[in-house]
C-alpha cells in the first residue's frame, strides 16, 4: 500500500488574473502534475494550473520584481513572490519542472 505524500511544494505566492491584471495572494500546492490555489489555507480551491503538456517554465524580472512564468496550453500564468524573493521562486520553478518532466514520462 502506497502512503500520500502531500504536495511537493506548497506555500503563498501572487498570481496575476487573467481578466483582472492585479495580483492576488494565493495559497498553491504542488501536487503531482497540477497546481491548485485556494484564496486561503483549507479553503475552497479557486482554480488550477495543469501543468501536463506545459512546455516551459522561466523566471523573469518586470519592473524590479521577479515572476515566474508557467506557459501552459492554454495561458501564460504569472506568479510572484509576496517577499519578491528571488529565491523562492527558484524553489517552486524547480519543483515544477520536475512535475513536468515525471508527468512527461508517464505519457
Amino acid at each position: 500500500m502506497t502512503v500520500p505524500s502531500g504536495p511537493a511544494e506548497r506555500g503563498w505566492l501572487l498570481k496575476r488574473g487573467k481578466v483582472n491584471k492585479a495580483f492576488k495572494k494565493r495559497y498553491f500546492e504542488l501536487d503531482d502534475d497540477n497546481i491548485l490555489y485556494y484564496e486561503s489555507i483549507g479553503g475552497p480551491q479557486k482554480g488550477v494550473i495543469e501543468l501536463y503538456g506545459s512546455s516551459r517554465t522561466e523566471i523573469i524580472e518586470v519592473d524590479g520584481h521577479h515572476e515566474l512564468l508557467i506557459h501552459t496550453r492554454d495561458r501564460v500564468f504569472k506568479l510572484r513572490s509576496p517577499d519578491n524573493l528571488y529565491s523562492q521562486l527558484r524553489v517552486w520553478d524547480n519543483a515544477i519542472r520536475r512535475a513536468i518532466t515525471t508527468a512527461a514520462s508517464r505519457a
